[in-house]
């Protein structure tokens, strides 16, 4: 399986913030760093 080039990933991580950059607005909250304990962070849902 042949890896991706730099340039795919670099867009992939851009859309990832995004993301989250857009539900931030959407909802008026503040960002929160997803647990680090193993389980699945619950907020945002959309995301």
């Amino acid at each position: 399986m042949a890896r991706r080039p730099v340039k795919v990933a670099a867009i992939a991580l851009a859309n990832k913030i995004a993301r989250i950059a857009w539900a931030l607005m959407l909802s008026g909250t503040r960002y929160r760093e997803p647990s680090t304990h193993g389980t699945k962070p619950t907020w945002p849902e959309f995301c």
